[in-house]
This record gives C-alpha cells, structure tokens and sequence, in this order.
C-alpha cells in the first residue's frame, strides 16, 4: 500500500536532514505527503483495496484509517518547515564560519580567538622551556 511508500520517504527524509541534505530531505517528506493525499484519495473513492489482514478485523474501517492519514500530513508539513528551519540556520552558521555577517559587522567575530590561540602559544614557546624549569 501507498502508506508503507509514504514512511519510507519520511524516514528517508528525516535521514537526509541529520547529514544536511536539506532540499533531498524536503522533496522526500514532499513526497511521503503525495503518498498519503494518493491513499486517502483511494480509500475515499473506495478503489484501494484493504489489507485481507485488516479486512478481517472488526476493528478496521476505511473512516479510522482516513483519520490516521489526515492527522499524519500535518505532521509531516511540520517536518518540513523545520527542515527549512535547519538549512537557513545552516546557511547563516555557514556565513559567520567564512566570517561574512549581513549586518554590517564585517569578518570580526572569527578572528580573534583564533589569533589569541596562536600568541599564546608562541609566549609559552619563548618563556621557560621544560629542561630550564627542571634546573
């Protein structure tokens, strides 16, 4: 069934925004929701077949599962804003790494740590060195 395709490409879209891939991961979660509106759109116009499992149990109704369906897009739109969320904070971590800020504060807020870093290890080179401490 289309519904076992949709996770997939949920999982998958979830997988791809750990590493990053922001634009794979949306299309990915895009499509679990085109699995899921395809399937409801089937159980609505009574063509997709039920599981012969689920056929047998008393419990199961094309309504409960609709619902379910329903209720997971949503979810799943949320994913997807928050995957938007994750590339443009990427993006921005990404400009202040290359040390280019938007507001004005040209490629200030790197340097100077890495620069302290490096005096600091010159000092202790030039100060006692250990075999003199050792005296």
């Amino acid at each position: 069934g289309g519904r076992r395709i949709a996770e997939t490409h949920y999982q998958l879209g979830v997988a791809l925004g750990h590493f990053n891939k922001f634009d794979d991961a949306v299309k990915s979660l895009e499509e679990a929701i085109t699995c899921l509106k395809l399937r409801m759109e089937n159980l609505k116009n009574k063509s997709e077949s039920v599981d012969e499992a689920k056929a047998n149990d008393a419990f199961y109704s094309r309504e409960a599962e609709i619902t379910e369906l329903e209720a997971l897009i949503p979810e799943i739109e949320e994913k997807i804003q928050d995957t938007k969320d994750m590339k443009s904070q990427d993006a921005e971590n990404q400009k202040e790494e290359n040390g280019f800020k938007q507001n004005g504060e040209a490629s200030g807020s790197a340097k100077p740590v890495s620069t302290i870093g490096v005096k600091r290890k010159a000092e202790g080179a030039q100060t006692t060195s250990p075999k003199k401490a050792h005296v």
